[in-house]
């Protein structure tokens, strides 16, 4: 089912429940080679840096203000 939208639905569905939990900040990591993954966190305001760990792309959301 690749590219029909659900791992966007699945991401953003997670994002508002943590949200409304009051979760202050959602982390991830991916294999560099998962360039849809980075671009998609990168899309849903994730900053993405592949420099933090050898072989891992990091990204990171901050989900409440402060």
């Amino acid at each position: 089912h690749q590219g029909r939208g659900l791992g966007r639905y699945l991401l953003r569905h997670l994002i508002g429940h943590l949200r409304q939990r009051g979760t202050r900040e959602l982390v991830g990591h991916c294999l560099p080679e998962n360039t849809a993954m980075s671009a998609l966190a990168r899309q849903l305001g994730f900053a993405v840096d592949m420099t933090h760990e050898p072989g891992a792309v990091w990204m990171r959301l901050p989900l409440q203000e402060g």
